[in-house]
């Protein structure tokens, strides 16, 4: 092989490598992000809902609507509202509304996707957002059908405490930094404490010795 064509081969293996890595980097962020928050199948209809397990107050939250059909429908509704609470649920910020489908008929096999931005108030409290469900829809036997149901979208965190509590790390590391260079000064004055008062100690028994051998004068 031509030794020029090598470092181009190198170059396209490398790319083409960190291509694949960001590919998987990316599916798995999307992944995590699509969380199944509710799904429900009867009849011919099939309906699921993804959104993130957590956001934050003032987020854009993706909310994706899958509906499915594995008979022919008529008439389908698929309406999905999503409200949470503010001032400390004193009262709910404005309810948002979706109207996925609306009176419209499907076929066996059809599928539609619904890709919505969930804008988050400001001053929304944390914790839970919920969202409300309403499905209406007729088998080809003009048979009626409903279901209604609530259930949690996501979690809003709280930023302020999270904030606080990092806040909190950060200081309780120092301190901990603090008392233990304290202690270790604490510890160096108490041996040398230790050897002062050894020192005093063995000195005087020295000295005692010694006065107790000296020899004794006899005064005429």
């Amino acid at each position: 092989m031509n030794n020029k064509k090598l470092p181009i081969l190198l170059m396209l293996t490398i790319s083409l490598w960190i291509s694949t890595l960001g590919c998987i980097i990316d599916s798995g962020i999307a992944e995590d992000q699509a969380r199944l928050a509710w799904s429900y199948e009867l009849e011919g209809l099939s309906v699921q809902v993804y959104a993130p397990s957590q956001a934050y107050p003032g987020d854009l939250v993706p909310i994706t609507v899958k509906v499915n059909a594995t008979e022919s429908l008529l008439d389908v509704y698929v309406k999905l509202e999503i409200f949470g609470s503010k001032y400390e649920n004193c009262s709910h910020w404005n309810t948002t509304s979706y109207k996925v489908l609306w009176g419209e008929d499907l076929d066996a096999g059809d599928g539609i996707t619904r890709k919505y931005d969930l804008e988050v108030p400001l001053d929304a409290d944390p914790g839970l957002v919920y969202g409300y469900m309403i499905c209406k829809w007729m088998t080809p036997d003009l048979q009626e059908y409903s279901e209604y149901d609530s259930f949690s979208v996501t979690y809003l965190k709280n930023q302020a405490f999270e904030e606080l509590q990092s806040e909190y790390e950060d200081l309780n590391a120092s301190y901990n930094e603090l008392k233990s260079k304290h202690q270790g000064e604490l510890n160096s004055t108490r041996n040398v404490m230790y050897v002062f008062v050894a020192t005093t100690i063995i000195s005087s028994a020295t000295a005692f010795i010694l006065l107790m051998r000296r020899p004794r004068r006899i005064w005429a």
